[in-house]
C-alpha cells in the first residue's frame, strides 16, 4: 500500500479555506442584502459546520492506493477507483486522474492535494511532482498486473 500526502504546508494553506469560509459567507450576504443580526447568525450556523467540515478534509487531503484501487481523498469526499479503470495521471494545472466507468464514459477526478497554483513555493511544487511521478509509476506497475 502507497500513502501519498502534501506536505504540511499545503493542508495548513487547504484549512485555511475553511477558516475563513463563514467570515466571507457572514460579509458577503450582509453586504449584498443587508440582514439584521437574527439572519444573519442563522447563516452563520451553516457557514461554520461547512467550515469544519473543509477544515477537516483539508488536512485528511491524500492519495490512498491499494493493490486493486486508488482513493482520492478531496474536499467534499473521497472517491476509490479500481486500478483496471485507471487511465492516466493528467498534471495539467490540475492533477486529474483520468478514468473509465463500468458503462464506458470516461471521468476524471481532481487530486487537490497535490494541485497548486502558479504562486506555490518550489519546495511543495517539487514534492507535488514527486508524489505524482510515484503515483505514475505505482499505477504502471499495478495496472499491469491487474
Amino acid at each position: 500500500m502507497l500513502l501519498l500526502r502534501p506536505l504540511l504546508v499545503t493542508p495548513c494553506a487547504n484549512a485555511f479555506g475553511g477558516v475563513v469560509f463563514p467570515f466571507i459567507v457572514f460579509f458577503a450576504f450582509d453586504t449584498v442584502f443587508a440582514f439584521d443580526e437574527h439572519v444573519a447568525e442563522i447563516l452563520l450556523v451553516p457557514a461554520a459546520a461547512a467550515s469544519l467540515i473543509f477544515v477537516v478534509r483539508g488536512f485528511l487531503m491524500s492519495v490512498v492506493c491499494a493493490p486493486d484501487a486508488i482513493t482520492v481523498r478531496g474536499y467534499p469526499r473521497s472517491r476509490t477507483i479500481p486500478i483496471a479503470d485507471v487511465l492516466e495521471l493528467d498534471d495539467g494545472l490540475l492533477f486529474l486522474l483520468r478514468w473509465q466507468d463500468r458503462r464506458g464514459r470516461r471521468r476524471g477526478t481532481p487530486v487537490i492535494a497535490f494541485t497548486a497554483p502558479p504562486s506555490t513555493l518550489a519546495f511543495v511544487v517539487r514534492h507535488n511532482d514527486d508524489c505524482a511521478a510515484r503515483l505514475r509509476e505505482w499505477i504502471g506497475r499495478h495496472r499491469g498486473a491487474a
